[in-house]
C-alpha cells in the first residue's frame, strides 16, 4: 500500500499548453475573486509554485497538485488540464462569476470536503493543512502557520540560516542552508515543512578538500559556508536535483555539490576562488537543464572572472590552473570553462582593485533565435563590463558601464592615448581576446577520485 501512494504521489502529468494553462488558473483565480496567497491556502501549494504555474513554466506538474487546484477552483480535473479540449459542465458553464462566488459561500463545506476527499485518494493521509510559511527572522528560520501566523516551529541553529529553499518537486521539503559561524557551520539539511525534523544533514570536510589542492593550510581552522542552492533538471525527468554552493571561510576554494534526495553526493566541482551565481536553462534545446556560474579564479596568473558551463555528464572535478598545483587525477570536467582575466596591472592599480569577477548570468535570444550567456564582469561596483558569450561560453563582446567608461577614458587620457568611445572600445575588445577558454571531454567511464 505504502508503495502504491508513493506512485500516485510522484506521478506527473503532461500539460499540453504550459502557457494557456497558466492564464486558465489565473483567470479562474480571478473570477472567484481570489489573489495567489488565498489560492495557496485553499491548496497548501506555496505561492511561488502557484506564480510559476500562471506563467507557464513548466509542461509537467505532479497529479495531486492539479488535482488539489481542480477542486480549490471549482472545475473538473480534465476542465483544468485540457481547457476547450473538454466541455466544460453545463451548470458551471452557465454561471457568471457572481454565481461562482454564491455558490462556492454555500457549498463551501461540500467543497472542503471535496478537496480534501481528492488529496487523501492521491496521497493516502496527507494533512490537509496548508504547508507553513518560511521566513528569516535575524537569521532563523521560523515556520509560521499560513492561517493564524503563529510559530509552528524554529530553527535554532549555530549559525546563520543562510537560505531556506522548499524543494519545486516536493514543497512538503525544505533545504536549509548555514553560514559560516559557530559549531554547524556549513551544514545543509532537508526538513520535513511541518515539523522541521530533519531527513538529512550533510557538510564538506576540508581536509578533503585541502588534499584536493594539495594545500594543507585549508584544513588548519576552517570550515565551509552555505552560499546559495539550484534545482536544475540535468536529466530531463521531469525532475530537478539539489546543487549547492558552499565556500570556504577564507573564500578560497568553493564548491557545487549534487546531492540526491536522499543526500547522497552524486558529483562534486571545486573552483579555486569564489562561485557566486546561477543560471539554469536549455541552453541546447535537448529537453535537459544546463546550469552556467560565474565566478573569480584566484590563480595568479589570471586573478579575473570564470563562466562555467555544466551539463548532466560534464559537472564534476575542479579547476587545477597552471601555477595553482593540485591533484592531477581529479581532471576539469566541466563542459566548458572561460577566464576572463584582470585587465592589465596599470589600469587594476588605477582602479584599486586586486581581481575581477563575474556575477548575474542570464540568457538572451537573439532575433534569429540563438541563445546568449550574458554576464556582468567587474571588480568593484559599477566598474565593469557587460560580456556576452555563446552558449558554449565563446566571448563575442564586451560593452563597458558608463562608470568604467569613465574610469578608462581616465586612464587613457593620462597616459596620453587617445580617449574617445573608439579607443575605449577597442582597448576593452582587445582585453577580451585574451579571454582563455577550457572545453573538457566527458566524465572518463571508469571515473575518478573526488573530493566528496
Amino acid at each position: 500500500m505504502c508503495d502504491e501512494i508513493s506512485r500516485h504521489r510522484s506521478k506527473h502529468v503532461e500539460i499540453p499548453d504550459p502557457d494557456r494553462f497558466g492564464q486558465r488558473v489565473q483567470r479562474l483565480r480571478r473570477e472567484l475573486g481570489l489573489d495567489r496567497q488565498q489560492l495557496a491556502d485553499r491548496t497548501g501549494l506555496s505561492e511561488k509554485i502557484l506564480r510559476d504555474i500562471e506563467q507557464g513554466r513548466r509542461s509537467r506538474r505532479q497529479e495531486h497538485t492539479l488535482i488539489a487546484l481542480a477542486a480549490a477552483l471549482g472545475v473538473p480535473f480534465e476542465t483544468l488540464v485540457h481547457g476547450d479540449r473538454v466541455a466544460r459542465e453545463p451548470a458551471e458553464a452557465a454561471a457568471s462569476t457572481r454565481d461562482r462566488r454564491r455558490w462556492l459561500g454555500s457549498s463551501l463545506v461540500a467543497a472542503v470536503l471535496a478537496a480534501t476527499l481528492a488529496v487523501v485518494l492521491v496521497t493516502g493521509s496527507r494533512d490537509p493543512e496548508p504547508l507553513p510559511g518560511l521566513t528569516l527572522d535575524e537569521h532563523r528560520l521560523l515556520a509560521r502557520s499560513p492561517r493564524t501566523g503563529e510559530t509552528i516551529w524554529s530553527l535554532d541553529a549555530g549559525s546563520r540560516v543562510v537560505f531556506a529553499h522548499p524543494l519545486p518537486w516536493n514543497e512538503e521539503l525544505v533545504l536549509v542552508g548555514l553560514g559560516r559561524e559557530g559549531a554547524d557551520w556549513g551544514w545543509i539539511r532537508l526538513l520535513d515543512r511541518r515539523t522541521g525534523d530533519a531527513r538529512w544533514a550533510w557538510r564538506p570536510a576540508p581536509d578533503q578538500v585541502a588534499r584536493l589542492f594539495e594545500d594543507p593550510d585549508l584544513a588548519v581552522d576552517a570550515g565551509f559556508a552555505a552560499y546559495d542552492a539550484c534545482f536544475p533538471d540535468l536529466d530531463g525527468d521531469g525532475r530537478g536535483e539539489i546543487v549547492v554552493n558552499v565556500m570556504h571561510n577564507r573564500w578560497y576554494p568553493s564548491g557545487l555539490i549534487h546531492l540526491d534526495d536522499d543526500g547522497r553526493v552524486t558529483a562534486t566541482y571545486w573552483s579555486s576562488g569564489r562561485i557566486y551565481d546561477p543560471l539554469v536553462s536549455d541552453l541546447d534545446g535537448d529537453g535537459k537543464d544546463e546550469m552556467v556560474w560565474t565566478a573569480t579564479n584566484n590563480t595568479p596568473i589570471y586573478q579575473g572572472a570564470s563562466v562555467i558551463l555544466f551539463d548532466d555528464v560534464c559537472r564534476h572535478g575542479a579547476t587545477l590552473d597552471a601555477g595553482r598545483g593540485g591533484r592531477t587525477d581529479v581532471p576539469d570536467s566541466s563542459r566548458a570553462r572561460v577566464i576572463l582575466p584582470a585587465y592589465e596591472a596599470a589600469f587594476m592599480d588605477h582602479l584599486e582593485v586586486f581581481r575581477l569577477k563575474a556575477v548575474a548570468p542570464q540568457v538572451r535570444v537573439t532575433a534569429d533565435g540563438e541563445r546568449r550567456i550574458e554576464v556582468v564582469v567587474h571588480g568593484r561596483g559599477d566598474d565593469g563590463a557587460l560580456v556576452t558569450l555563446t552558449d558554449d561560453l565563446r566571448p563575442l563582446s564586451a560593452v563597458p558601464t558608463d562608470q568604467l567608461k569613465r574610469a578608462l577614458g581616465q586612464w587613457l587620457a593620462g597616459r596620453g592615448a587617445a580617449a574617445n568611445d573608439t579607443a575605449i572600445q577597442a582597448w576593452l575588445d582587445r582585453w577580451l581576446e585574451r579571454a582563455v577558454r577550457f572545453e573538457a571531454g566527458h566524465w572518463p567511464p571508469d571515473g575518478v577520485a573526488t573530493a566528496d
